[in-house]
């Protein structure tokens, strides 16, 4: 018995020794999980790469928005607006509501949504002042409709009491469901805000503001008799009040 325990024991030991059968044990399972981890990272590398160009294509469409939204007539890519074209005198008025917001009369408003691509439909003609804004966030992302259907996603345009802001979301291209399920995203994208800054009109609207406050604090002016000012402006009638 003890014979056959020592031969065993032997046996075994011969057997760790030796290298038969090693190839076929490493094309079995060594170069598999080798071929699949390799594979792995080459997907998250493509994965974050896609997610990198995402973002700074998201954050170039909104920085361009932004910095051109003083004048619908500048080129995107460059921000150079023809000799002679500019908006309506009082677009700020009628069509971005800065004044409303700075006397209070309006309250925040729904964001301006363009889809990307645009339909015919949802996109602004250049006689169409209601849709001014649209038509700024259509020439900033002309470009992505340029490169379809590579790039998809919306831009918001997002007016506040005295905050204005660029939003534009795009989906990526390539989904990895499995992984995203991992981050815990219900809906993959990549995310990018620009801030509208005006600091002139900022300055004139602030001064308007202080002088009909002047007036109000002394009874003089009313917060309706300055929604009747600003309509003349904007092109909208003041319901007369009843008698």
């Amino acid at each position: 018995m003890i014979k056959r325990t020592v031969s065993l024991i032997n046996r075994l030991k011969h057997l760790a020794g030796s290298e038969r059968g090693s190839f076929t044990l490493e094309s079995a399972v060594v170069m598999p999980l080798l071929l699949l981890l390799v594979l792995s990272f080459i997907l998250l590398g493509v994965y974050a790469y896609q997610k990198i160009i995402l973002y700074d294509t998201a954050a170039m469409t909104a920085e361009r928005a932004a910095f051109g939204w003083d004048n619908s007539h500048r080129e995107a890519a460059t921000g150079i607006a023809p000799a002679g074209s500019y908006d309506s005198l009082y677009w700020r008025v009628g069509d971005d509501g800065m004044l409303e917001s700075v006397f209070g009369l309006k309250s925040e408003s729904a964001p301006y949504s363009l889809t990307i691509p645009s339909s015919d439909a949802n996109k602004a003609q250049p006689e169409d002042n209601a849709s001014l804004a649209l038509r700024k966030l259509g020439q900033a992302s002309q470009w992505l409709e340029d490169m379809q259907p590579l790039f998809q996603g919306q831009a918001f345009y997002n007016r506040g009491i005295m905050h204005r802001e660029v939003q534009v979301k795009l989906l990526l291209p390539v989904t990895m469901p499995i992984l995203e399920t991992m981050l815990g995203k219900q809906e993959p994208e990549a995310a990018a805000s620009a801030n509208v800054v005006d600091p002139v009109e900022f300055i004139r609207s602030v001064d308007i503001a202080r002088y009909y406050g002047t007036k109000w604090s002394k009874g003089l002016f009313t917060k309706k008799d300055a929604g009747a000012v600003l309509a003349a402006y904007t092109g909208k009638r003041q319901e007369a009040p009843a008698s």
